[in-house]
């Protein structure tokens, strides 16, 4: 069996997470993520805009 742990509900983890983890770093209670509270701004031309000038 590789190194890895089971989390609720049956998704694999990796080696370093399960180290942090362990270590009670890092916690997940099943919710979703609230995103930041001071979200970075946008300057000059974003990599969606490009992506889609770039393909026409």
């Amino acid at each position: 069996m590789d190194d890895t742990r089971r989390t609720e509900p049956g998704t694999p983890i990796g080696p370093r997470l399960k180290v942090l983890v362990d270590l009670g770093r890092v916690t997940w209670s099943g919710g979703k993520p609230r995103g930041a509270r001071n979200p970075p701004r946008v300057h000059g031309r974003t990599v969606a805009k490009a992506l889609v000038e770039d393909r026409r």
